[in-house]
């Protein structure tokens, strides 16, 4: 049987990940030279140069992006039968966490969990920012930690769904166009205000929840949830939003909330995070402050 030394394994992992052999010796603590001799080890034992320089990345392979898979899932595999053995707790961590997150979630996903963070680990500093429809490369760089965003924003990244709501129609009190319960028709008629994607004018409320949401007019529309108030309170316009951020946003006693007039598919917020950090202890607790908020 023929000898290999299983260390490599450990040290691809990195490469591949960071796409960077700087970044990876730094992850790995040992030093760069060193990694390179490992990673011609490697390139030896599959006659293969598995990582090519380009515009300063490390890129693989098609080689390496086989092999990848299947040495990941043993790695994991192998942890996964460990004990845990960090010394990790979150009383002493003083970590700079830094969040991506769409506007809603930082309304009224955030404050909650930021609040348990805060109690659990007083040291930490939470930074927020805002999440960006293209985010891998910071990410995987460890320049994000997280990201809040809609279900299946990220595709490339690991994600767990955290929250979903069901959706409802929003009008000023003082709007007296209708008698009953909001029509179709009605819904179709009216002139709307439209929460956009974070930095783009994107409708968030896409084909893959109703059609109907494409065929809104649309008076305005809005970056920032907590626009919102003054916009309704002050015209005749409709807003469709999560009913769990009614009470973040408006005096309930001045609007008037109604059903959606037709099915659609209720929307949902995902966290987001990078492979590399999945089994990261740290990260691992920081995670849970979402999933169990």
């Amino acid at each position: 049987m023929k000898k290999f030394n299983l260390n490599l394994v450990y040290y691809f992992i990195a490469i591949y990940e960071e796409k960077s052999l700087t970044r990876a010796a730094e992850r790995l603590d040992v030093s760069q030279p060193s990694l390179s001799a490992h990673l011609k080890n490697l390139r030896a034992e599959y006659n293969d140069l598995l990582f090519e320089r380009r515009s300063h990345k490390m890129e693989p392979t098609p080689i390496a992006n086989d092999i990848y898979y299947r040495y990941k899932a043993a790695y994991d595999s192998i942890l996964s039968t460990l004990p845990e053995t960090s010394d990790f707790s979150p009383q002493e961590c003083d970590y700079t966490f830094r969040i991506a997150s769409m506007n809603i979630a930082s309304v009224f996903l955030l404050p909650a969990v930021m609040k348990k963070i805060q109690s659990m680990a007083p040291d930490c500093v939470i930074e927020v920012v805002n999440a960006k429809g293209e985010m891998a490369s910071e990410i995987r760089e460890k320049r994000i930690d997280l990201i809040l965003d809609i279900t299946g924003a990220h595709s490339n990244l690991n994600s767990k769904p955290i929250w979903e709501d069901e959706l409802c129609v929003v009008c000023s009190q003082g709007n007296d166009q209708f008698t009953g319960d909001l029509t179709l028709n009605e819904f179709l008629k009216s002139k709307h205000i439209m929460l956009a994607r974070d930095g783009h004018k994107r409708n968030l409320l896409a084909l893959s929840h109703s059609p109907y949401f494409e065929q809104r007019k649309v008076a305005r529309k809005l970056n920032t949830i907590q626009d919102f108030a003054d916009s309704i309170h002050h015209s005749s316009w409709l807003a469709t939003l999560p009913k769990s951020l009614l009470s973040c946003c408006f005096n309930e006693n001045e609007i008037k909330v109604y059903p959606l007039p037709f099915h659609y598919t209720k929307p949902s917020i995902s966290l987001y995070w990078h492979q590399n950090r999945s089994a990261d202890p740290v990260h691992k607790w920081l995670r849970s402050c979402f999933e169990t908020a």
